[in-house]
């Protein structure tokens, strides 16, 4: 003979509320960090580096600014900000020897701190540089970064 199933009791309407609660918000504030992290990666080539700002590779992030320091003297070699919005900048080519300060496809809006008054920015071979970019999501008070290091190929696209 068969036994019936006894119905599953049904957790009290406040329980249900307050879990849906709970997984809104946890996925909310989960989605808004993945979203809004920044991220980078840099791509050695024979003469350079391509650093890749692109969110999944594909869409453009919100760079307020980007910074190449000098790793053995904390030197500040280039730095651009955006006093209004964002770079709009997905990738930048870097090369060994000179740079151009406002890369290609910056917005208009783009202010070059380091180096002042110059067109152009050099980096040496064999040497180790850091790159910082730094977003502002929503105001000041939600921040990103993302820093890498890189050193730029020596003669022939060899690095260390």
């Amino acid at each position: 003979m068969l036994q019936r199933r006894q119905p599953r009791k049904k957790l009290p309407h406040g329980l249900r509320q307050l879990i849906s609660m709970f997984l809104f918000i946890g996925g909310t504030v989960a989605s808004l960090f993945f979203f809004t992290t920044l991220s980078m990666k840099v791509t050695h080539s024979e003469d350079g580096v391509l650093v890749d700002l692109r969110t999944w590779g594909f869409y453009t992030p919100d760079v307020r600014g980007i910074a190449i320091t000098e790793v053995a003297t904390s030197n500040v070699v280039w730095d651009i900000q955006a006093p209004y919005r964002h770079l709009a900048i997905r990738t930048v080519s870097l090369s060994v020897g000179s740079n151009p300060s406002v890369p290609a496809g910056s917005s208009s809006n783009t202010v070059v701190v380091v180096p002042e008054s110059e067109s152009s920015f050099l980096l040496h071979p064999g040497v180790r540089y850091r790159i910082t970019a730094h977003s502002t999501f929503g105001g000041s008070k939600n921040k990103s970064q993302a820093t890498e290091e890189f050193t730029m190929p020596n003669a022939g696209g060899r690095r260390h």
